[in-house]
């Protein structure tokens, strides 16, 4: 007997990619239900793309009129003697129930992949099962419609800004001699390597060494192309995808900018969380500084809060020995 996947699409398709991915070979058809929001954003033609699929059948259907999904899918005439399994995770909730009402007619089987979990469930049981697959960076971005071009060459070793790190921690995260004199050094390179670029190196090398990242799952100066634009709106300084979830790290030596330091750290995480909003319903957002936090008047907690940023990271934090990003 066929097996039909059908996947009920949003602008979030992760779920729906982890789950074809989870069961590649198992279905002879994959059929996407989606929306003209849907086909507008390209989210269907990314995942397409993703997947390196060709020429899946699309039923684009209204996203809230009950009625009218159930009229277009009973258009579709589906075939009766097909076991269809319905990907609910996407979608609208009057998608997915419309999709659950009329599927219910045939012989079907109904997943859902919460979010963020790395598990789906069948609504015919209790149990959940493991999703094993895991996304690359590219992966991931490439199905918001996003590519990038890093930067991953590195000009020092893991162990030797290590060894840099512990020096300004010795001094309770002085900036060394040639870091606050960075302009002055011989060549444009030193000049713009020692004024921030050495930290970012850090950054990367010390979160690809804590948690053993393969190179497909992490970068950093990353310039960011949405669709076929030629210009990069914007930059990430690291990003990385451990257990199908994105984290994005802006990385700063100092605060010290005009209106002071906090001032400064509020623009940044403006930044942050803007930049963050494209990427996914559950982006971690970090701010890594080597400024000491302590010594700004105030805190930030609830405007962290506010913002979704999951934490700023200072030279104090950074020196333990375990992330927990």
């Amino acid at each position: 007997m066929e097996r039909i996947l059908i996947s009920i699409l949003s602008d979030h398709t992760i779920p729906n990619f982890l789950f074809i991915k989870e069961t590649l070979g198992v279905y002879d058809q994959n059929i996407f239900i989606t929306t003209q929001q849907v086909e507008d954003n390209h989210r269907d033609c990314d995942l397409e793309k993703a997947l390196g699929l060709r020429n899946v059948r699309r039923i684009k259907v209204s996203n809230d009129n009950y009625f009218k999904i159930m009229e277009t899918l009973s258009s579709e005439k589906f075939d009766t003697d097909v076991e269809y399994c319905v990907n609910q995770t996407g979608g609208t909730k009057v998608m997915s129930i419309a999709a659950f009402n009329f599927f219910s007619k045939f012989k079907a089987r109904f997943v859902y992949v919460p979010i963020g979990t790395n598990k789906y469930c069948e609504f015919d049981s209790d149990r959940q099962y493991d999703l094993n697959y895991r996304l690359s960076l590219k992966e991931y971005f490439s199905l918001y419609g996003i590519s990038f071009e890093p930067d991953n060459l590195c000009i020092n070793t893991f162990a030797s800004l290590n060894g840099v790190f512990g020096q300004i921690k010795a001094k309770k995260f002085k900036l060394l001699y040639k870091m606050y004199n960075a302009q002055h050094l011989e060549t444009a390179e030193q000049r713009a390597y020692w004024s921030g670029k050495w930290f970012e190196e850090f950054v990367y090398l010390r979160v690809k060494n804590d948690y053993h990242l393969p190179d497909t799952a992490i970068a950093k100066s990353l310039k960011i192309f949405r669709s076929d634009d030629k210009q990069n709106d914007n930059e990430l300084d690291v990003a990385f995808v451990k257990d199908n979830k994105l984290t994005v790290i802006e990385c700063k030596v100092t605060m010290n900018g005009f209106g002071g330091a906090r001032e400064t750290i509020e623009e940044y995480l403006y930044k942050l969380a803007a930049i963050s909003k494209d990427f996914g319903l559950k982006v971690n957002p970090y701010l890594f500084t080597l400024h000491k936090m302590e010594k700004i008047s105030g805190n930030f907690d609830k405007r962290i809060k506010i913002l979704g940023i999951k934490g700023i990271y200072d030279g104090k934090r950074i020196a333990e020995t375990d992330l927990k990003l």
